[in-house]
């Protein structure tokens, strides 16, 4: 079972960033208007690397949202 607010944080994920399932962390911490340097010392933040890249699903944010 979902948490609580998922969908809805989901649904505007997906207006903010339409067309895309992945963000960049920059991206993410511009949303969420803090600097990019605090999604890294936050351990629980779902950040992923790839290629040398750090790569946020919308998915897994609106989780760490709700």
């Amino acid at each position: 079972m979902e948490k609580q607010g998922y969908h809805e944080c989901l649904t505007e994920l997906k207006e903010a960033f339409p067309g895309v399932a992945v963000i960049t962390r920059k991206e993410a911490a511009r949303y969420l208007r803090v600097d990019p340097r605090t999604l890294v010392q936050d351990k629980t933040f779902p950040v992923k690397r790839l290629g040398g890249r750090n790569y946020v699903y919308l998915a897994s944010l609106a989780r760490w949202l709700a």
